[in-house]
């Protein structure tokens, strides 16, 4: 994660991956079957055309694979699903997977011309954030 990942005028940046066991809040609250994972990055055509940035997907070390969902609701910051770049532009956001809790690679494409798509896989390593800490004592009260 970090670095610039270059398919055809494509370039993609992941900057980090938080999974979520739900999106959203009350009546609009999204639940996944397996676990949402949100990818943060960014996506610049380096090109002279208009570019088509295709739907990405989670590939596991054994070759299943997990389409980014088409439904952002409760993404904070969504990417969008249907996304095309003009030239010299950058879009920034996140991208929404259902998928089972693990390490993945995250497959980035593009298609040029006469409609071949190249593509290159990214490195999303499973990494849990640690549980908030909660103080010992109470306020005002003296630990022991």
């Amino acid at each position: 994660m970090g670095d610039r990942v270059e398919v055809g005028p494509l370039v993609y940046i992941v900057q980090d991956a938080e999974w979520r066991d739900f999106l959203g809040e009350g009546p609009q609250t999204r639940t996944p079957v397996h676990r949402f994972l949100l990818v943060r990055l960014t996506v610049t055509n380096s090109g002279i055309r208009e570019a088509d940035v295709p739907p990405l997907s989670l590939v596991t070390s054994d070759g299943r694979s997990y389409a980014e969902l088409n439904q952002g609701d409760g993404v904070p910051d969504w990417l969008g699903y249907l996304r095309t770049l003009r030239p010299a532009a950058t879009e920034h956001g996140r991208v929404v997977f259902d998928a089972p809790a693990g390490a993945y690679r995250l497959r980035v494409a593009a298609t040029g011309e006469n409609d071949e798509e190249t593509f290159a896989l990214i490195d999303l390593p499973y990494q849990v954030k640690p549980a908030l800490q909660l103080p010992l004592t109470h306020p005002g009260v003296p630990s022991p």
